[in-house]
């Protein structure tokens, strides 16, 4: 396989494509901007813990052992997902892949695509032509980035750092070893060494060096020291991207800036907003799945499951495609009840895109006129009451989960989202009893949050 993406994507482990999931789905610019808020009156990096967690969902849902098998999903489901959030996001069409064959030929123009988005965002600061050149270039970045985290830690933390970089510098070949230490310019790779090295910023340097002239093995052992780092000051490895968008999303999340700007040009606002941190996003997502490419792993049984995933996901987006333009095309005379149907839908669909893009307020405005058209949607309701609970307005979202259950006995979901707004009301024997019913209705997650909330 000569696309060095597809390689690593189908070689990488399940945690690191749960948290490039997680960062795909959850950067988007009002997200980002509650969390910043919530940021300033708690002890915590919200908008890092909203990704830690979502992180655990992923995982959970694919290897979690409390989770009957039956109800686990396939890794390669998940590398699918990504895959094809990649390919939408770029306007690649997937609904061609049948092979093998097709699938590298669709890395190479990820790509190709990618190494010239980073040149854009950059303003040709990055000027190289290849995976590789990328590689080098954002692992540079990382650690550049890094270093400043490094420095706020206490000389305990720091200590700690240095002997797990210590650590994987121990398990590189000789030759690298002695690549490494010339590049750092020191007699020796001590403790004091590698301290000063990630203050000065100069290990990614080093590493990056080592890199080029050693080639392609020494990326893993760049990437555990950047591991090293990254997993004491409190982030994965494939998080590291999110230190690196750090400033630009901190630019584009401010609420100062955002909100008035949202309130003028509306949609347009996010939709672009949402499109620049994708777009920076992009380049480290496919460093990180690059890298693992090196790896030693069969890779394609796991190519064919995920051309099969890839059929199932155009399937049901062919099928989204068909009901919104049902929607779209119908008339506005309110007194045929087909029409009333359509308007409904498309009130529907409006919410559930204003959820995705974190504007929960509008999404409630446009479910409150879905239901008004037809009063027993329980789609609606649960909509209406998720906005709500993202809002933590648990009250308010416990109604409706319940009218969305009246209406619904079957819908998982609103037991799962009911009994985690009960549970936050401090309902915990009520909330522990729905998400029970969830996951006897086959609800994977209610699982996890029993295991979280109710033992």
């Amino acid at each position: 396989m000569t696309s060095i993406f597809i390689n690593g994507l189908l070689k990488q482990d399940l945690d690191a494509t749960a948290v490039q999931m997680a960062m795909w789905e959850n950067l988007s610019i009002w997200k980002v901007s509650y969390k910043k808020v919530s940021s300033f009156f708690s002890e915590h990096d919200e908008i890092s813990k909203m990704i830690e967690d979502e992180r655990k969902k992923y995982i959970a849902d694919h290897s979690d052992p409390l989770v009957p098998s039956n109800l686990q999903k396939d890794p390669e489901e998940l590398d699918s997902k990504l895959l094809k959030s990649i390919c939408d996001h770029l306007a690649i069409s997937t609904r061609e892949i049948k092979s093998i064959g097709d699938l590298d030929d669709l890395g190479i123009e990820i790509e190709t695509k990618v190494i010239e988005l980073q040149k854009k965002i950059t303003k040709n600061e990055f000027n190289g032509d290849s995976i590789p050149d990328l590689i080098k270039y954002n692992m540079e970045k990382m650690f550049e980035n890094l270093k400043d985290e490094f420095e706020k830690k206490s000389k305990e933390e720091q200590e700690k750092i240095v002997t797990k970089v210590l650590d994987v510098i121990k398990e590189m070949p000789d030759e690298q070893k002695e690549l490494l230490r010339s590049e750092l310019k020191v007699d020796s790779i001590s403790q004091d060494a590698i301290s000063k090295a990630i203050v000065t910023g100069s290990l990614g340097i080093a590493f990056a060096a080592v890199i080029e002239i050693a080639g392609f093995s020494a990326y893993i052992f760049a990437a555990e020291a950047l591991a090293a780092i990254v997993g004491v000051v409190g982030i994965t490895l494939p998080f590291a991207a999110y230190t690196s968008l750090a400033s630009y999303i901190a630019f584009l999340a401010n609420p100062f800036l955002i909100i008035p700007s949202a309130l003028i040009l509306g949609v347009f606002m996010t939709k672009r907003a949402n499109k620049k941190i994708r777009d920076s996003l992009l380049p480290t997502i496919i460093t990180q799945a690059s890298i693992s490419s090196t790896k030693d792993s069969e890779a394609n049984t796991k190519a064919e499951k995920i051309i099969k995933y890839l059929e199932l996901l155009n399937q049901e987006t062919e099928d989204e495609e068909e009901t919104n333009e049902q929607s779209v095309n119908a008339d506005e005379t309110v007194d045929n009840p087909a029409i009333q149907s359509n308007e409904e839908i498309l009130f529907l669909n409006l919410g559930i895109e204003k959820i995705k893009s974190a504007d929960y307020i509008g999404s409630i405005q446009d479910l409150n006129k879905s239901i008004e058209i037809k009063p027993d949607h329980a789609e609606a309701y649960y909509q209406r009451g998720f906005a709500k609970t993202k809002l933590e307005d648990f009250r308010g979202s416990i109604q409706d989960y319940n009218k969305s259950i009246e209406f619904n006995p079957k819908c998982a979901e609103a037991y799962y989202q009911r009994g985690l707004a009960k549970i936050n009301l401090k309902q915990r024997d009520e909330g522990c009893l729905d998400l029970s019913k969830s996951g006897e209705l086959g609800y994977s997650e209610a699982y996890i949050a029993i295991k979280d909330n109710c033992n």
